[in-house]
């Protein structure tokens, strides 16, 4: 028996032994988010803080968006990290590593593990992450903790997600907090997760806790990555606790009063005002962001439809006069896979599990669409909100996608690499690489090296595994 199967057949066990010992519940409990004591406009971990980095030459606004799909989608997120900090650019008068320039990523399950680890600690997860996290059985010593947590979990207020929270705090976060990640304001790390009632975006910032009356400065950021990885059924509900109404806190203009001429923004506003309702949400249970967005475009466009447009939301930034525009998608996404459409046969529950990655699929393409769309719609409005002589922002989108492949026998093999928290040292080292070449021939790439610069030349090659676990390759 393959170790796939041995997995899942140890998983399989694990969860019926969970249901045999669900009659005689522990008293386990989740950890319980903190109350707001006072809502203050300025307090905890905002966007709005990127305004304040002293070393920011607001010249320039890039945007990573880093996808979800397990080990695979953190290995390429990774990677464009790694290509970031060896491309050189000139910005503000001088020169320097391409990934000091980024200033907010939007991250989703596999992908928000390396954002926060990065927002963390910075260039130390080029030494570390990989023995830590990315050439780790994760997938086994998450049912191994599930397996020796049988009792706990039969409690009703303690579910798997909290297993995998606390395997993250244990080996990746140390136990850090929101306030850690705020003590450095750029780039703001903003981590997603799927509100299931309402099945709308949920981003781990204090815009977003204020709502509930609670203070996300004590939130630990291994129970948010948990939230935005929790893919049902394997993993569980992350569950917030709501203080609405104790905190002082007063809805801005916007969501008191009905938008009837923009249906897009009424209904944002009626979701942001259910928060408000405590009687009927006392609690929020929350699941994998990648349930209604796996490429974390969503949220920035959420935050300009909120700011009513491109311009004052550039503003508030501190990005009023910025003159070009860069936004990455790092997407991890698979192809369709059509294996049910070949059996006239009932699919299972396993089966339909894993066709269910098509549908979200889909719902990603239809986002990146209206990414598009919306980028140039922003292009006319800061292009038109310029004073006469002012140039025009240039905006430059660079897709490092695993559809960008142009080889249809490479992009078959990495569209084949499975959806897990476990890949062979090879299949990571790939990925890295992988990520540089995407970035390196993305025409949106080419254009902005022309306007910022020519980069030196990139290494031709770069260690692809830390000490622990020996040099893949040589320096020329």
């Amino acid at each position: 028996m393959n170790r796939r199967l041995v997995g899942i057949s140890r998983w399989a066990l694990a969860v019926a032994a969970v249901l045999a010992l669900a009659g005689c519940a522990s008293r386990a409990h989740y950890p319980i988010n903190s109350p707001l004591e006072r809502h203050d406009p300025r307090y905890g971990f905002r966007l709005e803080n990127v305004a304040t980095d002293p070393d920011n030459a607001r010249d320039m606004l890039v945007v990573l968006l880093f996808s979800g799909g397990g080990t695979r989608a953190a290995a390429l997120a990774y990677g464009a990290l790694e290509a970031l900090r060896d491309t050189d650019v000139y910005v503000g008068g001088t020169k320097h590593s391409m990934l000091t320039e980024v200033d907010y990523i939007s991250a989703i399950s596999g992908g928000a593990v390396v954002a926060a680890y990065y927002g963390l600690y910075r260039d130390r997860i080029f030494d570390d992450f990989g023995r830590k996290f990315l050439y780790r059985d994760v997938q086994s010593e998450l049912i191994d903790a599930l397996v020796l947590n049988l009792y706990t979990l039969t409690s009703p207020r303690f579910g798997r997600s909290d297993i995998f929270a606390e395997y993250l705090d244990r080996n990746l976060f140390e136990g850090m907090t929101f306030r850690e990640l705020a003590q450095r304001p750029r780039p703001f790390i903003a981590i997603s997760a799927t509100d299931i009632s309402l099945g709308s975006q949920f981003v781990f910032s204090q815009a977003q806790f204020d709502l509930i009356c609670s203070d996300l400065y004590s939130f630990r950021i291994a129970r948010a990555v948990a939230a935005s990885a929790a893919i049902p059924p394997i993993m569980s509900p992350v569950t917030l606790w709501n203080y609405a109404g104790k905190c002082g806190y007063t809805p801005p203009p916007f969501m008191t009063v009905p938008i009837e001429s923009d249906p897009r923004r009424e209904h944002d506003r009626m979701e942001m005002a259910s928060y408000l309702d405590v009687d009927h949400r006392p609690y929020l249970h929350l699941l994998d962001g990648g349930l209604i967005d796996n490429l974390g475009l969503r949220q920035p466009m959420g935050v300009v439809m909120r700011y009513g447009g491109v311009a004052p939301t550039l503003e508030a930034l501190g990005y009023a006069n910025v003159r070009w525009a860069v936004f990455i998608s790092v997407d991890a996404e698979r192809e369709p896979t059509f294996e049910l459409d070949r059996s006239a046969d009932v699919p299972g529950p396993l089966k339909s599990m894993t066709a269910m990655k098509n549908v979200l699929a889909a719902g990603s393409f239809d986002a990146s669409v209206h990414v598009e769309e919306a980028l140039q719609q922003w292009h006319a409005e800061l292009s038109e909100a310029r004073g006469p002589g002012e140039p025009s922002p240039e905006f430059f989108v660079i897709d490092m996608s695993l559809r960008a492949i142009a080889d249809e026998a490479a992009r078959r093999r990495f569209m084949t690499i499975p959806t897990t928290l476990r890949l062979p040292p090879e299949d990571i080292d790939a990925l890295r690489e992988l990520a540089g070449k995407l970035m390196r021939e993305s025409p949106g790439f080419q254009q902005l090296m022309t306007k910022i610069g020519t980069p030196d030349a990139v290494r031709s090659c770069s260690p692809l595994r830390d000490s622990a676990s020996g040099p893949a390759c040589h320096n020329d």
